[in-house]
């Protein structure tokens, strides 16, 4: 957001304060004056009048501080306090309301605004989140519900040995998808922490995208998808287990919200110095 110009504030903050040691001096001289003329200039008498002077003016001017500082600084203060312990309660949906026009922003103006911009980016990063951890449940959920059903499976002694080794085999599969889905998340966590950097390597991105269908053959033969593959040889520099974390989510979202019978298409295509995935 491009700042106010804040040059309006500042300089009516300065006449205000001007004004009112101008008034101040103003009114004691007159009233210096005064005193001395009615007195016949006896400095006794001008001096205690002039002292009441400075102290009503004195309170005059704290009095008046008072009310300037509860209006522009205390009140604006209470605002952001009161937005800050709502987002830190970790309510984001804060929004302070400015005290002044845009054009007419001061310093307390940019902060509540500053509290609006962040509020909202919190409450993106929190929906973010939550999504990103419903979709995990939902991921770990399907490899354990078949890890379950084909250990109680296998626990059936009247099963022929072929029958075993197929469980077995769709055991295996599951508990190495699981494994993949957990170190991918660790990887993403590392990753967002800044903890590690990507690895670049040489990458056949076509032997790659094809593994990553066949690991989810199992799951678009039980939902009955049509699986439509069309790949180039593509070889490339890049960073595979990131490259494996996008293709994952990819092929698992496209299985999840496609309905049963439906077709899924992979392609990757190789145009001049451009890959097409």
């Amino acid at each position: 957001m491009k700042k106010p110009n804040k040059s309006y504030s500042t300089f009516f903050g300065y006449i205000l304060f001007f004004l009112t040691i101008a008034v101040t001096v103003t009114v004691a001289m007159l009233l210096y004056s005064y005193a001395d003329e009615k007195s016949g200039g006896d400095q006794g008498t001008v001096a205690a009048v002039m002292l009441l002077v400075i102290v009503f003016l004195s309170a005059a001017c704290t009095v008046i501080d008072v009310f300037r500082r509860k209006i522009m600084v205390e009140k604006p203060v209470e605002k952001i306090l009161e937005a800050t312990e709502r987002i830190a309660a970790g309510d984001f949906s804060v929004e302070v309301v400015p005290t002044h026009e845009y054009e007419k922003y001061d310093e307390y103006d940019l902060i509540m605004e500053n509290l609006n911009v962040m509020a909202a980016e919190l409450s993106k990063s929190e929906i973010l989140k939550t999504d990103f951890i419903s979709n995990v449940s939902h991921e770990i959920k399907t490899p354990l519900a078949i890890i379950q059903n084909y250990a109680t499976a296998l626990q059936d002694e009247s099963l022929d040995i072929n029958t075993r080794q197929k469980y077995a085999k769709t055991l295996v599969q599951a508990s190495k998808r699981l494994t993949a889905l957990v170190t991918n998340i660790l990887k993403l966590n590392k990753l967002e922490n800044q903890e590690i950097k990507p690895e670049y390597e040489t990458v056949n991105l076509t032997e790659m995208l094809a593994e990553t269908v066949l690991s989810f053959e199992e799951w678009i033969e039980k939902k009955g998808l049509t699986l439509d593959c069309d790949l180039d040889e593509v070889t490339l520099v890049s960073a595979t287990s990131y490259l494996e974390i996008v293709w994952n989510n990819l092929l698992s979202n496209a299985i999840k919200f496609t309905d049963a019978g439906g077709v899924i298409g992979v392609s990757l295509k190789r145009e001049n110095s451009w890959y097409t995935v």
